[in-house]
């Protein structure tokens, strides 16, 4: 253990060197149904719910209750792809707020990230730190949301607080996040998997050791190593085959690889994720499928449907929609632009290139092209698009 411990030391002092929104809604009665699931393992999850709803009913005002549902409430809506349950959840924790309590701004912050109010979710995760500076949970959210609206020297320092709060798995995969991105995914990439194969057999949670391989996956395709992302991206499937975001990283991968086919048996049963069905969409177009433009007129009404609502978390996923299945290249842009002012994850910076070379827009780019200079990335796509940005004339 003595050397996992100096590769964690020696990884992270290298690296700090280089430095939807859903309605909050209660059923008014206890017997009223909250999703109609298939049958199977899900009804159990929605048995629980009600279960846990109904504890709540019995006590509004219990911390410990109030966080057990709203966990479960998180969890469901990310297993499950429905938003509605963070509505569920914003709206039993909303009124705690003014208890104070770390873990209950930490939950609150975690919804506000995943309806992508970034600015928000920090300054809620702020409050809870302010009362306990120690919260590993606090720290590592705030590190990912910098992660994402891509601020890597601040993410990195979030890290960092991990060092002594967290297990070993985490806290190397939170800073290779960002650090893979910000000049240094060679060595998050060996770091990364030398901590993970030590940790192998270890009581290590699978979730995170799903995380760490869907991080070096992505971290492997971006440095173009075909061969190791496919292998990582296995090892992460076969921890949690029906991860919304594994499976649409994966998809991604295989778009890259022109291996649709591969895509629709992956995900021909996913179609309740907006994003997973687009990806689905796209492989259905590129093996001509019969029918498949029945799935775009449903994921265009989605859209629409989203649009209505005042929701604009899928701005991303309409771009790529507009570009690769519309071919609207102007409209392609136009929310790609919106979308990259809010998040800079790499697949938002590569819709917004593509989009601007499909529209013959260079001069739209220069902001991008800026912070991929500065930012330092490794992204063999991302760095191809650069370049053909460069020959575009205006």
């Amino acid at each position: 253990m003595l050397n996992v411990k100096y590769i964690l030391l020696t990884g992270l002092f290298i690296f700090c060197l280089q430095v939807v929104h859903a309605k909050p809604y209660i059923p008014s009665d206890n017997t009223q149904v909250l999703e109609k699931l298939p049958s199977g393992s899900k009804n159990l999850n929605s048995t629980k719910i009600r279960k846990l709803l109904t504890e709540l009913r019995s006590n509004p005002k219990d911390i410990k209750e109030t966080i057990s549902f709203a966990k479960n409430c998180i969890e469901l809506a990310r297993s499950e792809s429905d938003p509605r349950y963070l509505g569920y959840a914003e709206a039993v924790l909303k009124p705690m707020l003014k208890k104070n309590n770390p873990e209950i701004f930490v939950l609150y912050a975690t919804i506000k990230q995943s309806n992508h109010s970034f600015n928000e979710a920090l300054s809620i995760l702020d409050d809870a730190l302010k009362i306990d500076p120690a919260n590993e949970q606090a720290w590592l959210t705030k590190a990912q949301i910098l992660t994402t609206l891509g601020k890597y020297p601040e993410a990195k320092q979030s890290c960092l607080h991990l060092l002594t709060k967290s297990n070993q798995l985490v806290s190397i995969a939170c800073i290779s996040s960002a650090a893979s991105l910000n000049g240094s995914a060679d060595k998050s990439y060996k770091l990364l998997e030398q901590i993970t194969d030590t940790l192998k057999n270890t009581p290590v949670s699978n979730n995170e050791k799903l995380w760490a391989h869907v991080l070096l996956s992505e971290i492997a395709a971006r440095k173009g190593n075909k061969v190791n992302a496919k292998r990582h991206y296995k090892d992460a499937l076969s921890l949690n085959p029906n991860d919304n975001y594994l499976l649409a990283s994966y998809s991604d991968f295989l778009l890259d690889e022109n291996k649709p086919g591969e895509i629709i048996n992956l995900l021909k049963d996913k179609t309740k994720s907006d994003s997973l069905f687009l990806r689905l969409i796209i492989a259905e177009k590129k093996m001509n499928i019969p029918n498949f433009e029945s799935h775009i007129n449903e994921l265009k009404t989605r859209f629409l449907e989203n649009s209505k609502r005042g929701e604009n978390i899928h701005e991303r996923e309409e771009a790529i929609f507009n570009l690769d299945i519309l071919n609207n290249p102007a409209v392609a842009l136009e929310l790609a632009q919106k979308n990259w002012e809010k998040q800079k994850e790499p697949i938002d910076t590569r819709i917004f290139l593509r989009s601007a070379i499909a529209a013959n827009k260079k001069n739209t780019t220069k902001r991008v092209i800026e912070f991929i200079n500065q930012t330092m990335i490794e992204d063999i796509y991302i760095n191809d698009l650069a370049e053909e940005i460069k020959g575009i004339s205006k």
